[in-house]
């Protein structure tokens, strides 16, 4: 789950945030008890030209 604003008067400055799940492809399970690592895009910031 993702979301992103354009904010300012011109669309010009891009707000980012999310959230996700990885799966792991060739690991053993007795390697790793999980089969889902979940990730954190906390704020992504930037300019949008």
């Amino acid at each position: 789950m993702n979301r992103s604003w354009l904010l300012g008067a011109a669309n010009g400055f891009y707000v980012g945030v999310g959230f996700g799940l990885k799966r792991l492809l060739g690991a053993s399970d007795e390697a790793f008890d999980l089969r889902f690592i979940p990730t954190i895009r906390l704020v992504n910031i930037g300019f949008a030209f």
